[in-house]
């Protein structure tokens, strides 16, 4: 489930977000970190130490994230199940807000050696109705990419279990009983 604070201040997203961490416990918080989103990530990092991971959009950077997004995606790593279910409130975000950010997404690949992508919805560009397409939810759905790099793997006390050796077992059948 997606949800989308738009025009609250950055303490009440603080507030909902350290509510969402608190529930859910997740072992990381990605965020984008750019600009005023550096003002959220100080205060969620000192509210979680080590497990906030800031994201600062540059081009270079922006191209990395593209293209292994693209990547999640052509190689089945990623699917995104979000259904409208009704549920949520007015913060949930619904398939047709993400739908419509992901059909006006543009993206262009720069000639030279580094292949920088610039990708993204264009500024300006609006629906139907004349309202303003952001990119927000395509950004926070691609910032997967950066959780993708972590290393997830349990940790844990080795246990090694003793098999049984079948030859032994089979000797005892020439065994008199």
């Amino acid at each position: 489930q997606r949800e989308q604070w738009t025009g609250l201040n950055h303490l009440a997203v603080f507030g909902r977000l350290s509510a969402l961490a608190d529930h859910w416990r997740p072992l990381y918080l990605v965020i984008d970190a750019t600009g005023v989103g550096e003002g959220l990530w100080a205060m969620l990092d000192k509210r979680y130490p080590r497990r906030v991971l800031p994201v600062k959009f540059s081009a270079q950077k922006k191209s990395e994230i593209g293209y292994r997004y693209l990547a999640m995606i052509e190689t089945g790593r990623l699917r995104d199940c979000a259904h409208d279910n009704g549920v949520g409130g007015e913060a949930c975000v619904t398939r047709a807000m993400v739908d419509k950010q992901y059909a006006a997404c543009l993206s262009e690949v720069l000639p030279g050696p580094q292949r920088t992508m610039r990708w993204g919805v264009p500024e300006g560009t609006r629906d139907e109705d004349g309202a303003l397409i952001h990119d927000d939810l395509l950004m926070a759905d691609a910032l997967l990419a950066e959780a993708d790099l972590l290393d997830w793997s349990l940790r844990g006390e080795t246990l090694i279990i003793p098999g049984r050796d079948p030859l032994e077992e089979m000797s005892r059948f020439g065994e008199p009983s």
